[in-house]
């Protein structure tokens, strides 16, 4: 679900490219880890079959678990969360008005 919040805002938005550059980088690493991931996913039906053997992470040639995958994608996601949230405070201490507007519409403006 962050994956889909976050999307939008780093990978569209130029303005919080050029704003947060280091964390469209890091957003853009999960990026790639998580549709990597669910490439690798799509083609398999049976997800006990898919979780449960080393599937994903032979296809991905990666050395550390499944776990530990999705636990990297989370903590990037986190992270630049974090970071939008500390940029819009930013904006909101510029300007007062702002403290009255929520994330998503402050984002559009």
């Amino acid at each position: 679900r962050k994956w889909v919040n976050l999307y939008p805002i780093f990978v569209l938005s130029a303005d919080i490219r050029e704003q947060l550059p280091e964390d469209a980088r890091s957003f853009a690493t999960a990026d790639e880890l998580f549709r990597n991931l669910m490439r690798v996913a799509q083609p398999h039906s049976n997800v006990i079959e898919l979780l449960c053997t080393p599937v994903i992470i032979d296809s991905l040639q990666r050395s550390d678990d499944l776990e530990g995958l999705l636990q990297q994608i989370e903590d990037i996601l986190v992270a630049c969360e974090k970071a939008l949230t500390e940029y819009l405070e930013t904006k909101r201490k510029i300007f007062p008005r702002f403290y009255f507007v929520s994330d998503n519409v402050l984002l559009e403006i």
